[in-house]
């Protein structure tokens, strides 16, 4: 390895394990640090309507000195239902219930709150539940709920 590295023009070290973990860190550290700064720099010196030059490095840098998000995070809710596909070996899911509606003066349970009265109705959107104790505003349609 070292004959490798020395042919090449590399720079050869023995170290333990966890001196390597903090080299590998330091590195991180630093490279991290300076990506920040660069940014900045650019278009100082460039001015501040120039184009980054093309490259996903630069690109990258120009989103996060622009103050645009770079990683947006995933919703943990599925998008919907699947869809059953044709050739797949299971049988195909019966049609969805129709979903139940609710009047005021409804008794209902909440797997969570337990039995209650509907004391308000938002067409489509919530209800107003009296559970004795508290009054609860639950979106519908709600799994956990069930007309009694």
């Amino acid at each position: 390895m070292r004959a490798f590295c020395a042919q090449r023009g590399i720079p050869y070290s023995e170290t333990g394990l966890l001196a390597s973990y903090v080299q590998v860190l330091r590195h991180l550290h630093t490279t991290g640090r300076a990506a920040g700064r660069e940014p900045a720099a650019d278009t100082a010196a460039a001015g501040p309507d120039s184009a980054p030059e093309p490259g996903s490095r630069t690109r990258l840098l120009a989103a996060r000195a622009a103050g645009r998000r770079i990683l947006v995070t995933m919703s943990p809710y599925p998008a919907g239902p699947r869809r059953h596909l044709a050739t797949s070996p299971f049988s195909a899911p019966g049609p969805e219930p129709p979903a139940e509606c609710f009047a005021a003066g409804d008794k209902v349970t909440h797997d969570k709150y337990g039995l209650g009265t509907v004391t308000g109705v938002e067409e489509g959107i919530a209800l107003l539940i009296d559970f004795g104790s508290h009054v609860q505003r639950i979106l519908t349609p709600s799994a956990k709920l069930s007309k009694l």
